[in-house]
């Protein structure tokens, strides 16, 4: 799925921006502190919608790889279901991933879900690679990249997944549209204030290595 700053620059500065919202910025970014941060996710795993469904005489509705997001008009309030039986790193993208769709607001009224069934459409590819960008750019900030390159001895995408908790396929992502951000991109007002922010952060608080074992919500 294509995903890039140039292609999706809106959803580039949509990450930024919840990034800058949050309160907690020390790298690797903890998913689930920035999912509780938006204040109507409900986040649960594969086998806990799985025992609730049989618990309430429910039908499971989706059909989950990863993961699924689904919008409760009714109670306005997402519901983020994923598989923790996933490698950590693939469950951090992909929980960054449909953060993105809830904060692009890909999934409405309208649009309570999005089904794997369109994956051909164009407009579907589209919100895919969106929310793709999104989740990218939030656990790897072009602008923490920067502020980090020069302490590396060799600047590569396997030391962009060291730092940021990335798989190598998702950090050469990030190696890439940090490059294009770099050579062609100006910084925009709130990169400027994330920057403020990360400068004002102390160097022991914002970098933890080894990544630490997060807890889910």
């Amino acid at each position: 799925m294509s995903a890039s700053i140039d292609k999706y620059y809106s959803a580039f500065l949509a990450s930024q921006e919840y990034l800058l919202g949050c309160d907690d910025i020390s790298v690797p970014l903890n998913i689930y502190a920035l999912i509780r941060q938006h204040g109507k996710i409900i986040l649960q795993t594969k086998a806990e919608y799985q025992s609730w469904c049989l618990s309430n005489n429910k039908l499971s509705i989706f059909d989950i790889d990863d993961a699924k997001c689904f919008y409760d008009p009714n109670h306005d309030v997402y519901l983020i279901i994923y598989d923790d039986r996933k490698d950590v790193m693939r469950i951090r993208f992909t929980l960054a991933h449909e953060l993105g769709h809830i904060v692009l607001n890909h999934l409405n009224h309208n649009t309570p879900i999005l089904s794997r069934e369109h994956r051909l459409n164009y407009r579907y590819m589209r919100l895919e690679g969106a929310a793709n960008t999104f989740a990218g750019n939030l656990l790897a900030p072009p602008v923490f990249i920067d502020a980090y390159k020069h302490r590396i001895s060799k600047f590569a995408p396997e030391s962009i997944g060291n730092i940021f908790y990335l798989s190598l396929s998702a950090a050469n992502k990030r190696f890439s549209d940090y490059l294009i951000w770099k050579k062609t991109m100006r910084k925009s007002r709130v990169e400027y204030e994330l920057d403020e922010k990360l400068q004002m952060t102390p160097e022991s608080d914002f970098l933890r290595l080894p990544a630490p074992v997060w807890e889910d919500l």
